[in-house]
């Protein structure tokens, strides 16, 4: 009875992936709006892709990229956005839909009406890349790095005490959270979960000091008046009153104030949405997201030494070079990383050149 069911499955998985794989149009879900620098990041990395496969003779199919806006505008009960779109590409033959990052995942399945069909092989194949693995049919969940974030975040601040993980955080994200705390810092996480009004982050953050340090998740807040604070507006406010540096793993932070981190790049979405739509995977290398990339401001502003950053680490506002060497020798003192580590850091904190 396992087998045939392990069968019928495995069988529904291929004509899922051999359909998505003829796909000939593809409308991509991007989360924020045209011009922040995530999403000008990840539509750089499609170009850049669908450039690559123009230039070796690939076939090219159709991609169509929609803006959600959800980083400003959040969703609303009734939201007719996605119904909008569909309407819009009505006389058009989807065959696969992707979307970026979670706030997209989430809104495509909160939005049950979007493209409803009886069958699932009668409307597109969903796929989705983000971090929390939410969404319809085919989930790529990206790994989250937080161990390398806690190494990372330890070398910058030797006398670190207090770790505290705040915005919105669910099992099981807790629990790999808590383990990769002990296991690298040796010391139990805190979590700040609820409580993001500006009065709630002044208070908390009074308790604060400079050796110790906030690790933020997006996070969406209401305030009593009803106003609507979306989670870079979040990361403002804290940045602004916090003693404690803010460190995060969430591109679409960056240039709020907060010091940065171990962040997904968005240049890298963007080509593997482009390589998924022309090859359905679920399998792509997990070192390939992400980057090492720092606030220089933000750095400055909590006096944190620049030159401790990880070799490879990408700087803004950093009227300079924007980015610091670094001796891979010492980099393994500091660490104390056996040598077998040393390509999976360089690989995760190589330089990435831009792409402007």
């Amino acid at each position: 009875m396992v087998f045939q069911y392990l069968k019928i499955v495995s069988v529904v998985i291929l004509i899922t992936f051999s359909q998505a794989s003829a796909a000939k149009t593809v409308l991509i879900l991007l989360s924020g709006h045209k011009t922040l620098p995530w999403t000008q990041s990840v539509v750089k990395g499609i170009e850049i892709q669908q450039a690559e496969y123009r230039e070796k003779g690939i076939k090219d199919i159709n991609v169509y990229i929609e803006y959600l806006n959800l980083f400003k505008h959040p969703q609303e009960p009734n939201d007719q956005r996605l119904l909008q779109i569909e309407k819009k590409y009505a006389q058009k033959k989807i065959d696969l839909i992707l979307t970026e990052g979670v706030a997209g995942s989430v809104f495509v399945e909160k939005t049950k009406d979007f493209y409803p069909k009886e069958s699932r092989y009668e409307r597109p194949i969903f796929m989705n890349f983000n971090t929390a693995g939410v969404g319809r049919e085919n989930s790529f969940d990206i790994q989250p790095g937080y161990d390398t974030l806690l190494e990372i975040i330890h070398r910058l601040m030797p006398s670190l005490q207090r770790v505290i993980f705040a915005g919105s955080l669910k099992n099981p994200e807790l629990i790999k959270i808590r383990q990769a705390t002990e296991r690298v810092l040796d010391r139990e996480p805190e979590f700040w979960t609820a409580g993001f009004s500006r009065e709630d982050i002044e208070s908390y953050t009074r308790t604060l000091t400079h050796n110790d340090v906030i690790v933020l998740q997006p996070r969406l807040i209401e305030q009593n008046s009803g106003r609507r604070y979306v989670p870079h507006q979040v990361a403002e406010v804290l940045s602004e009153v916090s003693k404690a540096p803010i460190f995060t793993r969430y591109r679409s932070l960056l240039g709020s104030g907060i010091a940065g981190g171990y962040l997904l790049s968005g240049l890298e979405v963007g080509k593997t949405l482009i390589k998924t739509a022309h090859t359905p995977t679920l399998n792509w290398p997990q070192t390939s997201f992400n980057i090492c990339e720092f606030d220089k401001s933000a750095l400055e502003h909590w006096r944190i030494d620049i030159s401790r950053l990880p070799d490879g680490s990408e700087l803004i506002n950093d009227p300079d070079t924007g980015f610091f060497p670094f001796d891979w020798e010492s980099l393994r003192a500091i660490f104390s990383l056996p040598d077998h580590r040393e390509d999976e850091l360089d690989q995760v904190c190589r330089w990435h050149k831009k792409m402007d």
